[in-house]
C-alpha cells in the first residue's frame, strides 16, 4: 500500500467545495430552450418577490422574454407596497415563502386584503404537501419548487391565469 493513501473510517466523507468566478453575462434564452412550453397568454403584468437576487434576475428574464411585464421586490414588505400602488395593473403574483421582513405567507395575506381575488403562486423549497396543508383553503393559484426552468414555470403560470 502506497504511504499518501489515507483509509477513510466508515461513515466519514469527503467535502468538495468549488468555487466559480461570477458572471456579468446574462445566459442567451435561445427559442430551442422553450421547447415543451405551451401557447400561453404572453401579455399582462407579474409581481415577482423573492429575496434572492440571482432568481429574481433570472426568472425575470425568463418572464419578459415570454412577453410579460415585470415588477420585482426583494421582501415580502416590499411586495405588498408594490402590489398596492399597482393592483389593479397586477395579472398574478410569483413569490417565495420565505423572506426577510415580511415572509409570503404574511404578504399574501396583506394582498388578499387589498384584493381579494389575487392570484399568488407561492414558491418554495419546502415539501409540496405540507405547503399545500399549510395553506389549504387560503386560495392560493399554485405552488412551485425552488429551482425551476422555463418550461414548468411557464406551465405554472398557464394554470394559473387560466
Amino acid at each position: 500500500m502506497s504511504k499518501n493513501l489515507k483509509l477513510v473510517n466508515v461513515g466519514e466523507g469527503t467535502t468538495f467545495r468549488v468555487l466559480l468566478p461570477k458572471s456579468d453575462r446574462h445566459p442567451e434564452i435561445h427559442p430551442k430552450a422553450q421547447k415543451g412550453v405551451k401557447d400561453l397568454k404572453r401579455s399582462g403584468t407579474i409581481l415577482l418577490i423573492d429575496d434572492e437576487e440571482e432568481i429574481a434576475s433570472v426568472t425575470k428574464m425568463m418572464l419578459e422574454f415570454n412577453g410579460f411585464s415585470v415588477l420585482t421586490a426583494m421582501d415580502g414588505q416590499k411586495g405588498v407596497e408594490l402590489f398596492s400602488k399597482h393592483v389593479d395593473k397586477i395579472n398574478l403574483v410569483l413569490m417565495d415563502l420565505t423572506m426577510p421582513n415580511m415572509n409570503g405567507e404574511e404578504a399574501f395575506r396583506e394582498m388578499k386584503q387589498i384584493r381579494n381575488d389575487v392570484r399568488v403562486i407561492l414558491v418554495s423549497g419546502h415539501n409540496e404537501e405540507e405547503i399545500k396543508n399549510r395553506f389549504y383553503g387560503e386560495g392560493f393559484a399554485g405552488f412551485f419548487y425552488k429551482p425551476y426552468g422555463m418550461p414548468d414555470l411557464m406551465d405554472k403560470i398557464q394554470e394559473a391565469l387560466t
